[in-house]
């Protein structure tokens, strides 16, 4: 019973209780993972499983061209402006180059119709297909 006790001591004496500075820690890591995750891994995804969806296929795919610009934005356009765009490298999206048939925009920028060719607020995303909404 004497050396039970005596084993039991040093083994409670070294549980320490939460503190404020690991629980300060914990939620500035949940804050960070949290903003990380919704800023950049939930576009991503949503991207990567609408695009190849909705995207145009077939022969339509022949006829008009589709191309990705900045960030994770992908738009139709015309054939001839498609290989320009290629050229040049990803590009900021802009009115005159898209034909507003399909347009995916998976990004937290605003966009107005003057500017970009369609609208749309910082924390929402937008989605434009022959084969969804009220184009089906």
């Amino acid at each position: 019973m004497n050396a039970k006790s005596r084993s039991r001591k040093p083994v409670e004496a070294q549980l320490k209780r939460l503190g404020p500075t690991q629980v300060i820690i914990f939620l500035g890591l949940l804050i960070f993972f949290f903003i990380f995750f919704f800023r950049t891994i939930i576009p991503w995804g949503v991207a990567q499983f609408v695009v190849p969806l909705f995207k145009p296929s077939g022969d339509k795919l022949e006829k008009i061209g589709f191309v990705k610009f900045n960030g994770l934005v992908w738009a139709s356009t015309t054939k001839e402006k498609a290989e320009e765009i290629i050229k040049q490298g990803r590009i900021e999206i802009s009115k005159d180059l898209i034909n507003k048939e399909y347009i995916f925009d998976f990004t937290f920028k605003p966009r107005n119709e003057k500017e970009h060719g369609y609208v749309k607020e910082s924390l929402q995303f937008y989605v434009k297909s022959e084969v969804i909404g009220e184009n089906a």
